[in-house]
């Protein structure tokens, strides 16, 4: 998985893809984390959203880090 098909994927593409699973919703076993949203077992991680074994991510989707207003326009499309 690279940036560019993070960037393409739809709201559902990217739920579908979803692994098993403060300001955090939907996120288990994550530590020292901020808002991030259906993340699991992630640590010192900032605005992440479908994150799984990650460490030290910010604006990142799918463990994938992308820029801060990539991460936002694909947040804002995403309707999240």
């Amino acid at each position: 998985m690279n940036k560019e098909e993070i960037l393409k994927m739809s709201k559902k593409e990217i739920e579908e893809y979803k692994w098993d699973n403060n300001n955090c919703n939907n996120c288990d076993d994550c530590n020292n984390c901020n808002h991030c949203n259906d993340c699991d077992d992630c640590n010192h991680c900032s605005d992440c959203y479908n994150c799984r074994n990650a460490k030290n991510l910010k604006y990142a989707i799918l463990n994938v880090e992308l820029t801060k207003e990539e991460y936002e326009k694909k947040i804002k499309e995403l309707k999240l």
